[in-house]
């Protein structure tokens, strides 16, 4: 059965997401950007506010997504501190240099956010090689990938999302 996932911005969005049906709602920060950390404060409120499923980007800045050790330490701290508030799950990715996935970090972080589920987000659709990639995702334990078919956008990527 398919699920109604709705990234939101601000709070009122996610309160708007949950009283239209949406069963679960992705709250980011930074949409310029194309979503980052959102506030402690503000994933306080709508963890409190929805009765629907809660999962919280962890991306640090907008940009490519290879991470300095200081953005890496910040993202593991984000991840703790949004578990304590009892979020359902997880939304990041992190590349090596070359744009593969760095399947050490990025399990280190599922291991970390676990039992939350992890969904390995947008920087999928920078891999040079999406079928070696799909693979190196699910062995780092992520449940659920957000990609638009390693296109700009879902329309140009339909034919690789069928396949």
């Amino acid at each position: 059965m398919a699920k109604l996932e709705i990234a939101c911005f601000n709070n009122n969005s996610a309160l708007v997401a949950q009283a239209n049906g949406a069963d679960r709602v992705e709250l980011c920060a930074g949409m310029e950007v194309g979503g980052t950390t959102p506030f402690l404060e503000d994933v306080q409120y709508v963890r409190d506010a929805l009765h629907i499923k809660l999962n919280v980007m962890i991306r640090p800045r907008g940009g490519n997504f290879v991470y300095s050790a200081e953005e890496l330490e910040q993202m593991k701290t984000d991840i703790i501190t949004f578990k304590k508030l009892g979020v359902d799950g997880f939304v990041f990715g992190i590349l090596n240099e070359d744009n593969t996935v760095d399947t050490v970090l990025n399990k280190e972080l599922v291991e970390l956010a676990s039992p939350a589920s992890c969904t390995f987000h947008r920087a999928f659709d920078d891999v040079p090689d999406y079928r070696a990639a799909l693979e190196e995702v699910i062995s780092c334990g992520f449940t659920t990938v957000l990609t638009s078919g390693c296109t700009s956008n879902v329309d140009k990527g339909l034919y690789t999302l069928k396949r």
